[in-house]
């Protein structure tokens, strides 16, 4: 009975320690850029996945970011400029803190910026007289 017992705290234990949490961006997220509709054209969806590991806290490898997810939409759609509506889902998974795993579930919407060309009307009125020039 009381191997049972164990092994059954073991397993809840085991439960506690996993879990998932979604971010949903806001309006104060702090990079909040004032892009309007004509800046930018969507391409398309785009999304990356990563884990990153850590023992003890020292020992830590594997990581995904922003960086990840912009050469993710280059490759699917390859005039991308940036990503925007950025949300990220993250899982963890501890034993006895010893060892963590943190997933990483990253999305946005690849765009392309339009960029309309910039027309100078530069006129040169150079008189015979040397007296004036107009730009």
């Amino acid at each position: 009975m009381r191997k049972i017992l164990v092994v059954a705290l073991v397993i809840m234990g085991v439960f506690m320690c996993t879990s998932c949490a979604t971010k949903v961006p806001y309006s104060d997220a702090g990079l909040v850029g004032d892009l309007i509709d004509k800046d930018y054209e969507v391409l398309g969806p785009v999304s990356v996945s990563g884990k990153v590991h850590n023992i003890l806290g020292i020992i830590g490898w594997g990581g995904i970011g922003y960086n990840d997810l912009l050469e993710e939409a280059r490759r699917l759609y390859p005039e991308a400029d940036a990503v925007i509506n950025v949300t990220e889902d993250m899982t963890t998974f501890t034993v006895a803190l010893f060892y963590n795993n943190f997933g990483w579930d990253f999305s946005g919407l690849a765009i392309k910026y339009v960029d309309d060309p910039i027309g100078y009307d530069v006129r040169v009125d150079v008189s015979t007289d040397g007296a004036a020039e107009s730009v």
